[in-house]
């Protein structure tokens, strides 16, 4: 994400700047997030069949790990299946 906005932050820093210019920027910017959150889902299926799928090869299955009532080094998110709960907690920055 910061490399998207990495170069438009430097640019708005500078002294000669053009509103223009950085407003034609943040509306590319807008639109490369919204094409990411838009394909989240289906790119992190793509991703986790592939982990699932590597797993399986050493023997390991996708587990949810344990939940508690009072969580203190972890969130607990909510999930039924290991992939909905991967997907909440690793994936959902964008969603």
């Amino acid at each position: 994400m910061l490399g998207l906005t990495y170069k438009l932050s430097q640019y708005l820093q500078s002294t000669g700047i053009d509103l223009c210019t950085a407003l034609d920027s943040i509306k590319e910017i807008l639109t490369i997030v919204e094409n990411i959150r838009s394909n989240a889902e289906s790119d992190f299926k793509k991703i986790f069949d592939k982990a699932v799928e590597i797993g399986n090869e050493f023997g390991v299955e996708p587990t949810i790990p344990r939940r508690v009532g009072s969580q203190r080094y972890r969130d607990n998110y909510p999930g039924a299946t290991p992939e909905e709960y991967f997907r909440t907690s690793n994936n959902c920055s964008f969603c």
